[in-house]
């Protein structure tokens, strides 16, 4: 959770808090009613933009692990766990942060796909015309 969701959540649960209280101590107006849906609306989509920055942006975790550069082959099961995460992050990147750290996931994901494919006896450089492929199909 980051900032910008925290500030959404304020506001969203201020007029909720509102909204209740008005509700069972005065009659709503119709201006009131649509007041209190429209703060709710910017509420909520506060957050959802928050959540989207969340997604895009790579965790402490994340980039020190990046930065040690092991081979595939050497991860270990918290490795992959990490390998998960920010490869989710970083197709949902900005363009910068996606160039910067494009070769990296290549190469990564070229030697995830030719452990998982062994039996189709591909070269690498097959291999990675496959993830080439692939990667720039889930990139948005």
């Amino acid at each position: 959770m980051n900032f910008i969701m925290v500030i959404g959540i304020i506001i969203m649960a201020a007029a909720i808090i509102w909204g209740i209280y008005s509700l069972i101590i005065k009659k709503w107006s119709w201006k009131k009613r649509i007041i209190f849906l429209l703060i709710a609306f910017i509420a909520a989509g506060i957050v959802q933009y928050g959540d989207n920055v969340r997604k895009m942006t790579f965790t402490k975790e994340e980039l020190a692990f990046m930065q040690e550069n092991k081979k595939f082959s050497s991860f270990t099961d918290g490795d992959i766990e990490l390998y998960y995460r920010s490869l989710m992050t970083f197709e949902n990147s900005k363009p910068e942060t996606y160039e910067k750290y494009y070769n990296q996931f290549l190469e990564w994901k070229t030697d995830q796909f030719m452990e998982m494919n062994k039996h189709r006896e591909l070269s690498r450089e097959e291999a990675k015309g496959f993830v080439e492929k692939d990667m720039k199909s889930r990139r948005k």
